[in-house]
């Protein structure tokens, strides 16, 4: 999958000393594939591992343009295990009938000592379609990060 955004740092011990969670919200606009819809993949990729790895067509009939947003949350605790949720949502940007706005919920869960909370990593959202045939597309236009600490 390709990255839709430069990745955010996360500093190396920042998740070490505390339970801390980290919010990627993004958004873009995109194409369906001109023929057949096509499935498009998307997780959130940090630390290591794959987070909430889903895929959509959306609904989005062949060849039409679609507007996508996403919101996804990581928390991460000290003894390496970590919560993801998020959701992905495509809308079609024309009045088509039977057109409609998809939203997947995207949800990991991952044990005590899977992750390494002490180092530096990068976290990015990543899509990729499951076939190039008919040209599908997908842009990110803005991303933004934040921390949470409670």
């Amino acid at each position: 999958m390709d990255k839709l955004h430069d990745p955010f740092t996360i500093p190396l011990n920042d998740a070490a000393l505390s339970a801390v969670a980290y919010r990627i919200r993004c958004g873009g606009h995109g194409r369906q594939a001109a023929n057949t819809p096509v499935k498009l993949n998307f997780q959130v990729y940090g630390f290591g591992q794959p987070f909430g790895e889903a895929g959509d067509t959306g609904g989005i009939a062949a060849g039409q343009p679609f507007n996508w947003d996403f919101d996804g949350e990581l928390v991460v605790a000290p003894a390496g295990s970590a919560s993801f949720y998020g959701k992905m949502a495509l809308t079609q940007q024309v009045d088509v009938p039977g057109s409609k706005t998809s939203i997947t919920a995207m949800s990991q869960q991952y044990p005590n000592g899977t992750l390494l909370p002490w180092v530096q990593t990068n976290l990015v959202f990543q899509a990729g379609w499951q076939t190039t045939s008919g040209s599908p597309s997908i842009t990110c236009i803005g991303a933004s990060f934040e921390r949470i600490t409670s």
